[in-house]
């Protein structure tokens, strides 16, 4: 392309994908099949309103209100976490139902019988916020090339920040001291599987945005803080590297500070 414009153009990518792909990568690194839990689930109600039926009794039995179990599809970047949340909300009239079930999938069986599977989905739960409310904005009509380098960069100290706070969610606090008491899990070991959640999204992240390196000293020119001279003087020494034969004045940048 470049060849073909005959100008020194820069390919970002799509940082909405990238973004999905990051927590894609990073959810499988959690000893359970979070994805796979979420498209098992669904399908095995779907279309088979005899089985929902039956899960509607096992709502009654939890005291919980009826709510519709929601799908998932992996090319569908937003459906994961309503769908997850929506498990979580019925966990207890699911689990219920599952175990009592004769004929029930024996990886969900597998699933419903681990204590840890509830604590994950929890924790999925409360970070994928993160990932999601980025791939919007990244998806935003009016997101300027610089601006989505940014939501990239923010989301990355956003991830770096939980792991070097041992950042523990509310949802998984509750559910740890019953596991510990129990033998399930330990928290030395949710840290250590959670580190490994957040590390593998950084690594993602930082390695397919390095394209994007270079014009990161550009962020300047979005006025979030208080212009300083020396940001400037180091955006215009990159733009003037990029375009040949741009007339710019570095006297009248001199000028406005």
């Amino acid at each position: 392309m470049k060849e073909g414009l005959g100008k020194n153009i820069l390919g970002l990518g799509c940082n909405a994908h990238m973004i999905h792909n990051s927590a894609h990568s990073a959810i499988n690194s959690i000893p359970v099949d979070i994805e796979g839990l979420v498209v098992k689930i669904f399908g095995y109600f779907h279309i088979l309103t005899v089985r929902v039926e039956r899960l509607k009794e096992f709502y009654e039995f939890v005291g919980q209100e009826h709510k519709n179990i929601l799908s998932y599809s992996n090319v569908r970047w937003l459906s994961l976490l309503p769908a997850i949340r929506r498990i979580c909300e019925i966990y207890a009239a699911l689990k219920s139902f599952f175990l009592s079930e004769e004929k029930c999938p024996a990886m969900l069986k597998k699933w419903f019988n681990d204590p840890c599977t509830y604590l994950w989905m929890n924790f999925v739960a409360s970070t994928l916020p993160l990932f999601h409310d980025s791939i919007l904005q990244a998806e935003g009509g009016e997101v300027t090339a610089m601006e989505s380098c940014m939501i990239l960069n923010r989301l990355i100290e956003k991830l770096q920040a939980r792991n070097d706070d041992k950042f523990i969610p509310i949802s998984v606090k509750k559910l740890l001291p019953s596991l510990e008491e129990e033998g399930s899990c330990t928290k030395e070991e949710f840290l250590t599987i959670s580190s490994d959640f957040y590390t593998t999204a950084i690594e993602y992240l930082t390695a397919w945005s390095s394209h994007s390196e270079d014009i990161r000293c550009m962020e300047c020119i979005l006025l979030r803080t208080s212009p300083q001279r020396e940001n400037f003087e180091e955006c215009l020494q990159y733009f003037s590297s990029r375009v040949g034969g741009a007339d710019l004045n570095e006297d009248n940048l001199m000028n406005f500070f």
